[in-house]
């Protein structure tokens, strides 16, 4: 049975965010020292930034990586279905929190347009 990516939604400059997560949450592969370096796979997607469309292509990029860095796909703000007492708010690009103050690991992102 394949890994399920973890769900999470939160606020990103008022507009509600989903994020999928696969595999470990520090960024580490599985199996991995304190000391190795970090390494995370971000998915951007293209319109609508609708996450679950990438659920398959998530779990088939994992299996395929060796050793398994995380990945995350990063839902447009706004654009998921939050959670019951989440207000929806307008959607707002906010990938550029990434790129204004440096993660304490390498990214490579993969996108879709």
């Amino acid at each position: 049975m394949e890994e399920e990516p973890q769900e999470e939604f939160f606020y990103c400059k008022g507009a509600a965010t989903q994020v999928l997560k696969l595999g470990s949450f520090d960024c580490r592969p599985k199996n991995e020292s304190k000391t190795s370096s970090k390494v995370l796979f971000l998915i951007i997607p293209g319109n609508p930034g609708i996450v679950c469309y990438y659920k398959l292509f998530m779990q088939i990029l994992y299996k395929i990586l060796i050793p398994k860095y995380p990945i995350w796909a990063i839902s447009h703000a706004g654009h998921c279905v939050p959670p019951e007492g989440m207000e929806m708010m307008e959607g707002i690009v906010h990938y550029s929190v990434f790129k204004i103050k440096p993660p304490p690991f390498s990214s490579h992102f993969v996108t879709h347009n």
